[in-house]
């Protein structure tokens, strides 16, 4: 019969997205589901933040695509 671990340090870790929260493996450096980084995800809304309600989030992939916000 093959033994069993009961000890809570045998669960392995899983990190949450913050971009669609999903719960990734502890080595996965991007999100499986969403591929965005582990630790810094590049939101448009956190670039220049807008009005809730006319939020419309989108991921920039590319330097070139950013801008800097008007004050």
């Amino acid at each position: 019969m093959a033994e069993s671990s009961s000890k809570g340090d045998s669960v392995p870790k899983k990190w949450a997205c913050t971009y669609c929260t999903f719960l990734n493996w502890d080595a996965s450096i991007k999100c499986v589901l969403c591929y965005q980084p582990r630790n810094k995800p590049m939101l448009i809304e956190e670039l220049c933040p807008a009005n809730e309600s006319s939020v419309k989030t989108s991921i920039v992939h590319d330097e070139q695509l950013r801008w800097p916000c008007p004050t």
